[in-house]
């Protein structure tokens, strides 16, 4: 028998923001992210995800952005037309939230008959899929009469499986625009995340930065104490790309490196650790991370 809303979720709780990502990893790939008017587009793909339950279905990953919007895009690892989360929540990286995400499964007439909060990088609240519902049916997705609602455990795992009537989503007070949210969204949007674009029209100086990041990625999720302030760096040196204008090209990057007062050059000078770390195997010898910008940039170009 169909369950009512106040029977699996708390109706009470209001929207709020959830982190959208575990390790930073930017992405040159172009993926497709849509709105619901568009999903059909997802859906009639030949490379679709096809999962089978009781039955086989076409499988979508949504993202419920922290404004309201309802965008879908291809399930699977973050490659090629594939994006990561925080591309789909239009946002900054390090910043990037939404109130709900997960996947959902559409039958061969493209009707909803599935949903659940699977991600593989966050793990978004079941009751989130509360705010998500009621965005699928403002944005007028069609769907079945019967809708199942999957519980997941810690692990991605399926605990419970809910049925509900797809007639008692259209609930007001499950509005996911809610004024009642009390959280204030960061001034950086993806307007300003694509500084990799930057970097490749900025040639081989470009590419000793992004070689430096992806250093920096690995050690962000490295227990190695040598690169205990990685995640700092990381951050500070994308936020100031990020700041630099859309049509930088390399002679004007050359003169943001080399000055000391530039946010970038700051930025690219953080130590990766503090001297404390030093003491023992590692020793000042080998305290690559306290090489200045200038050091760093000169091995590799003539600046």
């Amino acid at each position: 028998m169909p369950k009512l809303l106040l029977d699996i979720f708390n109706i009470m709780d209001k929207a709020q923001p959830i982190g959208v990502v575990g390790a930073i990893r930017p992405f040159k790939n172009n993926p497709l992210i849509v709105s619901a008017d568009q999903l059909h587009v997802l859906l009639s793909r030949p490379d679709c995800l096809i999962k089978t339950l009781d039955k086989p279905y076409k499988v979508v990953r949504f993202l419920l952005r922290f404004n309201g919007e309802l965008v879908f895009a291809a399930e699977g690892y973050p490659f090629a037309h594939i994006p990561a989360h925080y591309q789909m929540a239009s946002m900054n990286p390090f910043d990037a939230v939404c109130i709900s995400a997960g996947n959902a499964f559409f039958d061969k007439n493209n009707k909803l008959c599935v949903i659940n909060h699977q991600s593989g990088d966050f793990r978004p609240s079941f009751n989130s899929l509360q705010f998500a519902l009621n965005a699928f049916s403002r944005s007028h997705v069609p769907m079945e009469k019967k809708i199942t609602v999957m519980r997941l455990n810690t692990n991605g795992v399926n605990e419970q499986d809910y049925s509900i009537n797809a007639e008692d989503i259209k609930d007001p007070t499950l509005d996911a625009a809610s004024k009642d949210v009390s959280y204030e969204l960061p001034v950086t949007t993806t307007q300003n995340i694509n500084y990799q674009n930057k970097l490749e029209a900025c040639a081989l100086l470009g590419l000793t930065i992004t070689q430096q990041i992806k250093r920096l990625e690995k050690g962000a999720i490295s227990h190695d104490p040598y690169w205990m302030n990685s995640s700092k760096k990381l951050k500070a040196i994308i936020s100031a790309l990020n700041e630099l204008p859309p049509q930088i090209n390399e002679a004007q990057l050359k003169l943001i490196v080399k000055n000391p007062n530039t946010q970038l050059y700051k930025a690219l000078n953080i130590q990766r650790l503090s001297p404390m770390t030093f003491f023992g195997r590692l020793g000042w010898n080998n305290a690559k991370s306290l090489q200045s910008v200038n050091d760093v940039l000169t091995n590799n170009l003539n600046v």
